[in-house]
């Protein structure tokens, strides 16, 4: 662009924006005794326009012009020029006739009376701000205000944290009300005078910050100050701190916004990408319009809706930044433990959870997931420090899950397992909720088992069990699982299939004579309504890959006291609410 190309546009090249200019001019509006301007980093003059109706403005800078300028507006001056005659036609041809000063910030001292608005547009680190402020110092008193470009600027984290701690120590005041969600200039009043400020500046450092910095104090309000420390930390691979900012952080869609203006700098910095794809899943859950609970969201849809429902269920609890671990929940997902309790979701969330025959325990991941605000689980043939789990969604295979239950109870607060039979845990331990998922076929001592948990449920405490029914086609557990998997030449498969296994006689040590106890359904709903009020009772039928169709009139005769029902069912859904206290008292006498 050439010099008079310049001179014949109406408008002053800018690096500042129309809503920086907007900023400006607002303040001039609020504060309409403002007399005498003094703007540090003029540049062409855009923003000094703005200050047309002050009686008195000043301008610092050393006019050099830079490469960086020439990138700007090409062809106008060469690197190294001064535009300080520029500069000055600029201003002359819109009618302006600021005070210059030619000077470095670093040389330059004011001494020419009170300043009421004092702007600075050419710090881009701390140690620059500081210089910038002590050359003004002398001029500023109780009420001048000072706005700063990129004072709300998340590639300027270190400025804005040292601009916290003028704050903190009483030397500018931050209103939010003041700032411009559509600008980074950042609005102060100072709140010293002259000789006080010049001694707050010289011994606040403004490099003395904390490596791993909080969201809090004056600059809390912002979304730019957040968005910058979540980019620090980012960058850093700090993981676990980005987490516990973003917990601090407010869900202002301006975060995420913030966020992504920054995101080719954050991509630059991290080395594992699947950690920043985590957290920017879990940032835009966290300002999602739809934060908080959503029942009808099936978070077991896809790992995106897991780690959202993860953070957004889980709000406000002390614990979520600490156990927001995504590389957990995803093997959790991508073990299939995510589906069970995305379909009991509502009666999980806002719960303590008690989970009896919890094996590894790793439904509770998806308990908690689900918004769970506690979780136990309690297996009393479990081996905490083992590292072998089922595979849900390969059959349930058994492998490595990468954590064993002792690990994941370090790593996550409220999911704790404990290899102790239920009837250990002590009475006053109560729980909103209790459940059993394929547990209730497995207990040879059933009845104790229903008995303390009703002991152990709070006043209107649910308790929900989804039984296998042994008397099903595959209830033995044991191959052939689905009709599929029959293999004709095997021997123990022969023993077990269409219904072979109910009038099967096991040693003793036999799977089925050791961890099956043969209850039926109706006995199952009369022990259930002993000791509880049956809510819901769904019974399931089994699929023709389960053996629905297979059942023969040979099977009947030879089991008459059994029903298609007893043969067809393949789960019992049940949920159950807590007996009053009255009720509890009247099944006793």
């Amino acid at each position: 662009m050439l010099m008079h190309e310049i001179f014949g546009q109406s408008t002053v090249p800018s690096m500042t924006s129309d809503s920086d200019a907007a900023v400006v001019r607002a303040h001039l509006e609020q504060h309409g005794t403002v007399r005498r301007v003094l703007e540090l980093g003029p540049w062409l003059g855009a923003l000094t326009l703005n200050f047309a109706s002050v009686e008195e403005v000043h301008v610092v800078d050393n006019f050099h012009w830079t490469k960086d300028h020439d990138r700007r507006v090409p062809n106008l001056l060469q690197p190294g020029d001064s535009f300080k005659d520029t500069f000055a036609a600029l201003m002359d041809k819109h009618g302006l006739s600021p005070v210059i000063h030619h000077s470095d910030f670093s040389a330059f001292q004011w001494s020419g009376g009170p300043i009421d608005l004092c702007v600075i547009d050419s710090a881009k680190t701390a140690l620059a701000l500081r210089e910038c402020l002590n050359a003004v110092a002398s001029g500023l008193s109780k009420g001048s205000s000072v706005l700063i470009k990129n004072g709300l600027h998340p590639s300027f984290l270190d400025m804005m944290l040292y601009l916290q701690r003028l704050a903190e120590h009483g030397v500018f005041r931050i209103d939010p009300a003041e700032q411009s969600e559509a600008s980074n200039i950042i609005v102060l009043r100072v709140e010293q005078d002259a000789p006080a400020l010049k001694k707050s500046l010289a011994a606040i450092d403004p490099e003395e910050t904390s490596s791993t910095p909080a969201i809090k104090g004056a600059l809390e309000p912002f979304p730019a100050f957040q968005a910058a420390i979540l980019i620090k930390h980012a960058c850093e691979e700090n993981w676990a701190s980005a987490y516990a900012a973003l917990d601090a952080s407010s869900s202002d869609p301006a975060l995420l916004r913030h966020w992504k203006s920054q995101h080719k700098t954050v991509l630059a910095a991290v080395k594992d990408i699947k950690q920043l794809d985590w957290f920017s899943t879990v940032l835009r859950a966290h300002t999602s319009a739809a934060a908080g609970k959503d029942s009808s969201q099936n978070f077991s849809k896809s790992l995106d809706a897991t780690l959202s429902a993860f953070w957004r269920n889980n709000k406000g609890q002390p614990w979520r930044a600490k156990a927001m671990q995504p590389a957990v929940l995803e093997r959790a997902y991508d073990y299939g433990y995510m589906a069970f309790a995305a379909k009991i979701q509502d009666y999980v969330h806002g719960k303590t959870v008690l989970d009896v025959g919890c094996g590894p325990g790793l439904h509770g991941l998806g308990y908690l997931t689900a918004g769970a605000t506690g979780y136990l689980g309690l297996d009393p043939i479990i081996k905490l420090d083992k590292d072998r789990v089922k595979n849900l969604s390969r059959n349930s295979e058994k492998m490595p899950f990468g954590w064993s239950p002792s690990a994941l109870s370090e790593m996550i607060e409220p999911w704790q397992v404990q290899a102790e039979p239920l009837q250990s845990l002590p009475e006053s331990d109560l729980f909103d909720f209790a459940v059993m998922h394929n547990v209730t076929e497995h207990l040879l001592q059933i009845e104790d088992v229903f008995a303390a948990i009703a002991k152990r449920l709070k006043p209107n405490g649910v308790l929900l069990y989804n039984h296998h029914n042994f008397y099903s086609w595959n209830g033995h557990h044991l191959p052939p699982k689905k009709v599929s998997a029959i293999r004709a030449d095997e021997p123990d498969q022969a023993a077990m299939m269409d219904w072979g296994h109910v009038g099967f006689q096991p040693e003793p040590e036999h799977y089925i004579a050791r961890g099956l106890n043969r209850i039926k359904l109706d006995d199952i709903l009369a022990l259930t309504a002993k000791y509880f009020d049956i809510v819901t009772a769904d019974e399931v039928l089994s699929r023709p890959e389960t053996g629905l169709g297979r059942l023969t009139d040979t099977v009947r005769q030879r089991h008459p006291d059994l029903t298609d029902r007893d043969f067809e069912t393949q789960n019992l859904f049940c949920v159950a609410r807590s007996k009053s206290a009255r009720a509890r008292r009247q099944g006793r006498t």
